[in-house]
This record gives C-alpha cells, structure tokens and sequence, in this order.
C-alpha cells in the first residue's frame, strides 16, 4: 500500500493530514470500491488494470485528476458526482465508443 498511497500532505482545510495521491497501475484491479476510504485524493491513476466502471470516484470530492488509461471502461465519467475541481482526465485506450454532453 506505501507505493500505492502517495504524496501525504495537509487536506484542503489545512486542519489535518491525508495521502493526497493514489497511484496503482498495471496490477489487474477489477473494482476501486475500498478507494471511497480516501476522501481526500486530488490525483488518481488507475492505467493498465481491468476496471469496467470509475464509479466509486463518485465520493472524492477534492480530485483534480483521473488518469485511467487502458481498462474496460465503455462509459465516461460514469459518477454520480463530478467533481468541481476536476481539471485533466484520461482515460484514452479504452472501450468508449460514444462521448456524451457532461
């Protein structure tokens, strides 16, 4: 998890300590639900595994990056809440064949 789990720093509050960053590729994951637990992720990517959805990112309200490169993915973005500060996405080499209006 100390390779996965990085870049340790103060939330967006200032009032605590959180990994900041959540990097795990090319390790087969199939589902990111327990990533829910890190509510306070600004960056994560999840390039070269087997996920078909990115829908427990939904709870990670301070991201600002979503780097899912060659998955399963069919859908983009498909979380019930996208983020504000959400800037750069790229989930290039996947399975989407249509891009709807966000």
């Amino acid at each position: 998890m100390k390779k996965i789990l990085q870049s340790f720093g103060k939330t967006s509050s200032g009032e605590t300590y959180a990994f900041l960053e959540f990097i795990c590729t090319h390790k087969k994951l199939r589902s990111i639900k327990t990533i829910q637990n890190y509510q306070h992720l600004q960056k994560v990517d999840l390039s070269y595994n087997n996920l078909t959805s990115l829908k427990y990112l939904s709870g990670l309200k301070y991201l600002t990056s979503i780097i899912a490169i060659n998955n399963q993915l069919t859908s983009v973005l498909d979380m019930k809440y996208i983020p504000q500060s959400l800037d750069f996405v790229d989930l290039s080499q996947n399975q989407i064949t249509k891009i709807p209006s966000l």
